[in-house]
């Protein structure tokens, strides 16, 4: 009898802790704070997510439409002036330029005496005009010469990797004294921008890749973002590697032609071993904040324009309208994507039945 008593009671605990438990779950399940929580960070996640899926189609436009990126070739430009040290004179750059234009009028009036056809004068005219516009021919000749106008950043930002620029072209690489006696600061200066140029021309060739890969809207919208975040991760870490990958192949800018010097070879490469972490970590981080410039904050300030279908009509839109107008054209399947976590939410955080509630508002978004 006794130990049927014993049984009896630790049946009635057992069912005791079993009601407890359930009671503790049930309690659990119906948490509303951490569900507003979890959809409140979803919420900015979500938007955050398509505002750079549409960056990420803008510039995809961009850049294939440009064909290509640029800068991906350490041996061309803005790293390297086509015209060698030539590049940095701007009195032989003038003189080209007026020598040009002369020979280019005086080609187009010898056209007109010369029996050619048509087609074959276009061709030739247009093929004058392409080369003259590389020169500069007609920029800021005359007295009445137009003042400089302000040029948009987008534009800019595009073209400055055609043409030799800062900080490849510098007055300290440009000065004729210089190049004959390399000086310490010269041979530090030729060391330092090789050492960008590696760093920067492989990461642009690697963006290039990138953007030809996911030449499609749908996929630039929907896989960009994975890619920038991923992208932005790891560019700190590419940027110090590349920087002291650079710095270490081009250690022969800093040996002079004539190495019977008092700077080197010990003052050299005391500098240069102090250098090193520096210009690594320093590279790496301007980097890191020029990557999230470029793919967040730029395609804000473009200009250029690309068509998209409103209420069935094509329109051009360019900058902020453009990210807009691609954002909202995938407004479906953004709020799926939202009843999706929220259902998810539901069951983790509340119960069954608001998870089925979740569910249907899923269904509903997707099919009607």
């Amino acid at each position: 009898m006794a130990e049927d008593k014993n049984s009896n009671s630790e049946e009635k605990n057992d069912n005791k802790k079993e009601e407890t438990s359930k009671n503790d779950n049930s309690e659990k399940k119906l948490d509303f704070a951490s569900f507003g929580k979890k959809i409140l960070n979803m919420t900015i996640r979500l938007i955050v997510y398509s505002i750079v899926g549409g960056c990420f189609v803008y510039l995809t436009n961009i850049v294939n439409d440009a064909g290509g990126l640029g800068g991906t070739e350490t041996d061309g430009l803005p790293y390297v002036s086509p015209m060698g040290l030539f590049g940095c004179d701007q009195g032989i750059k003038k003189s080209m330029q007026k020598g040009f234009k002369k020979f280019s009028d005086m080609s187009k009036k010898m056209m007109d005496k010369v029996p050619l056809s048509e087609d074959m004068k276009k061709k030739a005219t247009s093929k004058l005009d392409s080369v003259g516009e590389k020169l500069d021919v007609n920029k800021g000749e005359g007295k009445g010469r137009r003042k400089k106008e302000k040029v948009p950043f987008s534009v800019y930002a595009k073209h400055s990797l055609e043409e030799w620029s800062f900080p490849y072209k510098n007055q300290v690489l440009c000065n004729k004294q210089n190049i004959y006696y390399e000086p310490l600061h010269y041979r530090f200066t030729r060391w330092f921008t090789s050492t960008l140029t590696l760093s920067y021309a492989y990461g642009r060739k690697g963006l290039d890749a990138l953007f030809e890969t996911l030449d499609n809207e749908k996929y630039a919208f929907w896989f960009g973002p994975l890619a920038v975040y991923l992208i932005v991760y790891l560019s700190p870490i590419y940027g110090v590697a590349s920087h002291g990958l650079g710095s270490i192949i081009n250690i022969g800018k800093l040996i002079p032609r004539f190495i019977f010097q008092f700077w080197f070879p010990i003052i050299t490469f005391v500098l240069a071993f102090f250098a090193m972490p520096i210009i690594s970590i320093g590279g790496g981080i301007v980097q890191a904040l020029m990557t999230i410039f470029f793919f967040v904050i730029y395609p804000f300030m473009e200009t250029e324009k690309f068509p998209m279908k409103v209420n069935d009509v094509m329109k051009d839109f360019s900058g902020p309208m453009y990210i807009w107008k691609n954002i909202t054209s995938r407004t479906k399947y953004l709020i799926t994507l939202f009843f999706i976590f929220v259902t998810k939410y539901a069951f983790e955080d509340l119960n069954v039945f608001y998870a089925a509630g979740g569910g249907a508002l899923t269904l509903m978004t997707y099919f009607f």
